[in-house]
């Protein structure tokens, strides 16, 4: 079976993004109450997590998320077999249909600035395409 990668990216899928819940412990004795009202408390830095509850993550139009090698969400239908991504990627602004432009904007980004590491840079850049299609 070959590798599967990005279209977007041509980099190599390395897993799915997934949902799932959990309980944080909390210190017992951080509570912080003001007027008779909750205002702050501290986790012990522990997560108990429910396995049973784990699921793929999904965009909205219902296609699975996957993460590629860099960490950056691609959605199933930019999911390709290696070889094929570089090609598909000069006609991604072509194939991609108009309601999901600002998709397309934020996998620009990341095909852009794919050595940048994951951090406030790369994230400023994602925050301010979102704010621009919000």
């Amino acid at each position: 079976m070959p590798a599967a990668i990005s279209r977007i990216t041509g980099r190599k899928i390395t897993g799915t993004l997934e949902k799932l819940l959990g309980t944080a412990n909390i210190c017992p004795d951080s509570f912080e109450f003001k007027d008779g009202e909750l205002v702050d408390f501290d986790h012990e830095g522990y997560t108990n997590v429910d396995w049973d509850s784990q699921e793929t993550a999904k965009a909205e139009n219902g296609d699975r998320i996957f993460v590629d090698e860099d960490g950056n969400e691609v959605q199933e239908k930019d999911v390709v077999p290696a070889g094929t991504a570089l090609e598909a990627a000069e006609d991604v602004e072509a194939d991609a249909p108009k309601d999901d432009e600002r998709e397309l904007l934020i996998s620009m980004v990341n095909r852009l600035l794919p050595d940048v590491p994951e951090g406030a840079n790369k994230q400023a850049a994602r925050d301010l395409l979102r704010s621009i299609w919000n």
